[in-house]
């Protein structure tokens, strides 16, 4: 018997997942990929992602302009060579988040809306993670899920 939507995405929940869908809260019906973020990614818990567009210089210079107080860390753009994934030049706004639950995405895979893509290189991931931590618009409680604190 095959796995089920729940069990593929359930096996795919690590540190540096890609997942492709639409995602309605954003400003275009166009899918994206969205690299999740949590460093122990538990089914019951939020899972949080950052998400690429392909309009590089609009995003950075809207993110810039926007909020002066922007670390230029926060945004990361990445290439084919970066993530093979990637057909053309897309950034990475680590101030940016998306939330979801693993049923989000269960709906969405049985919906056929979700594709679940090769989990994103470390380099890229470690960019990625710096500049979510970096943002001051990433609240403290995601920092906590992207990296936990030191052991004492």
């Amino acid at each position: 018997m095959p796995p089920t939507i729940e069990q593929e995405i359930t096996t795919a929940l690590a540190q540096g997942a890609v997942f492709y869908f639409v995602e309605r809260t954003l400003t275009t019906n166009s899918p994206h990929y969205f690299v999740l973020l949590n460093k122990a990614p538990v089914p019951q818990d939020d899972l949080v992602f950052v998400f690429a567009v392909s309009d590089v210089a609009g995003r950075s210079d809207r993110r810039l302009k926007l909020d002066l107080t922007t670390d230029r860390a926060t945004l990361v753009v990445a290439t084919s060579a970066d993530y093979t994934e990637l057909s053309r030049e897309s950034l990475f706004d680590c101030s940016s988040h998306v939330r979801k639950t693993l049923a989000d995405l269960v709906l969405l895979g049985r919906e056929r809306r979700l594709q679940i893509k090769t989990p994103i290189p470390q380099p890229l991931l470690n960019k990625l993670v710096a500049g979510a931590m970096v943002s001051k618009l990433m609240p403290d409680e995601l920092k906590k899920k992207i990296t936990p604190p030191p052991t004492p």
